[in-house]
Parts: C-alpha cells; structure tokens; sequence
C-alpha cells in the first residue's frame, strides 16, 4: 500500500515500469512517464498526501487564447476526472493534470489504473472537444 510515508518518486517508477510504462528521470529528479504517447509529469507530493499527474498539450499557432480557454471548457464541462487550463504566462499551450488523494493508501493496482486512465482521458477529451485548436 503507498501512503504519504513512502510515496517516492523511485517508488513510484518502479510500479509503473513493472507495469509496462516507460518511465524516465529528468535532471531536476521528475519522473516522466510515457502514457498513451504523452510525456506525463508524475508528481510524489507526500507533504500533501497526493499524487499529480500532469502533460501539456500544444495549440495550433493560429489559435487564439480565447480560443484555447473555450476548448478548454468544453472538455471541463465534459470530462470529469481531468482539468485542463490555459496557463496565463503560455497561451499556446494547454495543460492538462489530475491529483489522487493518498491520504487513506493507494494500491499499486489503483496507481497504475490510474495513470493508465489519465493518458486515455487527456487522449479522448483532446480528439472529442479540442482537436480543432491542438496541434
């Protein structure tokens, strides 16, 4: 069971490279994950007993922020487990991210389930509601 006492980042690439996910380690220790094609930010955030996982999707270069906010709603209105913004300082990007609460544990079934889900719901929601605006 993870809880917020051993939730690592080592941890964490060994559970979902034993799952069949490739997994990497960037120079700053940030685990990245290879999700359904994306690169995936997994985050260990024990001080606040969640675990986020996070990409970011590039926009068209035409598009406006505008643009990119609506998309960006109309995935929220429809897909409930992920967010997706419109960060301020990069209008040509969306960001897309999803935290688990650890507080009562977490399976290394329910993590690999979900970062498997997190993947196919960016992947949905960006074809269903933003293709129109993502490169």
């Amino acid at each position: 069971m993870i809880s917020s006492a051993n939730l690592t980042v080592g941890r964490v690439r060994t559970i979902l490279a034993n799952a069949g996910i490739e997994c990497t380690v960037d120079d700053d220790g940030d685990l990245i994950a290879r999700i359904n094609s994306l690169k995936v930010l997994v985050k260990p955030m024990p001080e606040k007993e969640l675990l986020k996982f996070a990409t970011v999707l590039g926009a068209k270069s035409l598009v406006s922020r505008g643009k990119l906010v609506e998309a960006a709603n109309a995935f929220n209105d429809q897909m409930v487990m992920v967010r997706m913004c419109v960060p301020e300082q990069n209008s040509k990007v969306v960001w897309a991210d999803y935290d688990i609460v650890i507080k009562e544990g977490l399976s290394e079934e329910q993590l690999v389930a979900a970062a498997r889900r997190f993947g196919e719901v960016v992947m949905q929601g960006a074809v269903l509601h933003m293709s129109n605006v993502l490169s």
